[in-house]
């Protein structure tokens, strides 16, 4: 495993993170950052499926070689316990839960020749595996 902050990942959550989720609350701003390119490319998205009215929701799952992925998923659904924000036009859903692990994090769309995608930059993760699918905090 390496040393990273860019990735997407999901796992097991530790209490110790509950502070972060308080301040991210109560600072009166969005914890979670969606760039302009992911903005536009969720909105493609979005009208192409004919599901303007939807939010982005983003969690945190236990998986991948670090212990945790990042899940994200178009949804029309509030759960109890859920946080919402908005960032670059796009509303987004958290669970609170998940608050600890993603206050600070960017969204972003990258293209490359490679291929192109949904990027997170997250200052809360301390390691990813190799592939840069999972983090741990």
């Amino acid at each position: 495993m390496s040393s990273a902050s860019s990735n997407t990942a999901t796992g097991n959550r530790g209490l110790d993170m509950a502070t972060s989720s308080e301040a991210a609350l109560t600072a009166d701003k969005v914890p979670i950052t969606v760039t302009e390119a992911a903005a536009a490319e969720l909105q493609r998205s979005m009208e192409a499926q004919g599901k303007s009215d939807m939010a982005l929701r983003i969690a945190v799952l236990p998986g991948g070689c670090a212990g945790m992925q990042y899940g994200l998923s178009l949804d029309s659904e509030e759960q109890p316990g859920d946080e919402e924000f908005e960032s670059g036009g796009i509303r987004l859903v958290v669970g609170r839960q998940d608050l600890p692990f993603i206050a600070g994090m960017q969204v972003d769309y990258v293209q490359s020749v490679n291929g192109s995608g949904f990027k997170v930059e997250n200052p809360n993760a301390n390691e990813s595996c190799g592939c840069g699918s999972s983090f741990s905090c």
